[in-house]
């Protein structure tokens, strides 16, 4: 499965661009290629059972989680860069987001030093040659496609569920859409052979729709963030703190706003033409959106 190999080199590239130097564009194009990699092992797992490890995946999992900390500073940074001008507070909070980086980044350092990766580059071509046993006949290809069809089916079911739970007074609930959404956006990449009709156009609508969850999920970051800081030094910035609060809540809520009014796209993104599962080959796809 050309995929596997694929989404393990691109992991195996930002692990050594990230080894070299730890930025906030290479931990972001790390975390993605990460989930990237687990979606087409847990596609893999789908075609054969008890065959892919579940160390692996479970390591991923923990890899991306460690990273979380780092991606939520670096989200601070970003927003509060453009609003030192307006807002007091923001200056010592950008000093401190700042402060936190530098230590996060060291940490993120050690996890990347740590990661064995001869040692998972064995499982990748294990799992790998497994899967290219799987197309030595049409009747095993075939079979092959039909169950990645039920599990793209399960995973985009799963999108539906948590769209039709969608609520703006809550942006628990974007944020979890946010979630199966990615998950399925990325199986669908590793998938492009077995769907007839889909393609860059439609990955770039899932992006874009991706990003606008996203964007609600890092205001909501940045709000607790301002939160945290007026508890233990808000004192000194009273006004600044209700009136960047009252921005970010504005800011919020338009977002917000703006989401809803096509969250019914969600119900679009099953691909035209998918009852018809192409079985000719297995998803050999380096697809990068």
């Amino acid at each position: 499965m050309r995929a596997l190999e694929g989404r393990w080199h691109r992991l195996a590239a930002e692990l050594e661009r990230n080894r070299r130097r730890c930025s906030e564009p290479g931990i972001h194009d790390l975390r993605v290629a990460t989930r990237r990699l687990l979606a087409v092992l847990d596609l893999a797992d789908a075609v054969l059972p008890g065959e892919v490890g579940p160390r692996s995946r479970r390591m991923l999992r923990r890899y991306l989680k460690s990273f979380s900390p780092l991606r939520d500073c670096h989200v601070r940074i970003l927003t509060l860069r453009g609003l030192t001008r307006r807002f007091t507070v923001s200056r010592p909070m950008l000093r401190e987001a700042r402060v936190l980086e530098k230590e996060l980044v060291r940490n993120a350092g050690r996890v990347i030093v740590r990661f064995d990766t001869a040692a998972f580059e064995r499982e990748v071509s294990a799992v790998a040659l497994a899967l290219a046993s799987l197309e030595d006949t049409p009747a095993r290809t075939s079979a092959a496609a039909v169950v990645l069809a039920g599990v793209a089916a399960k995973k985009y079911l799963r999108v539906a569920a948590r769209g039709r739970k969608l609520t703006a007074a809550d942006t628990k609930t974007i944020h979890r859409l946010r979630v199966a959404f990615k998950e399925y956006r990325y199986a669908m990449e590793a998938l492009l052979p077995v769907f007839p009709g889909l393609g860059k156009p439609q990955f770039r609508t899932m992006n874009a729709f991706q990003d606008r969850m996203g964007e609600i999920q890092d205001i909501e970051i940045l709000i607790g963030a301002v939160g945290k800081f007026a508890v233990t030094r808000g004192a000194a910035f009273p006004a600044s703190v209700l009136n960047l609060q009252r921005h970010l809540a504005q800011r919020r809520l338009a977002l917000v706003d703006s989401f809803m009014k096509g969250a019914d796209a969600v119900t679009h993104f099953w691909p035209h033409g998918a009852s018809r599962v192409r079985s000719a080959s297995l998803p050999p796809s380096g697809h990068r959106q």
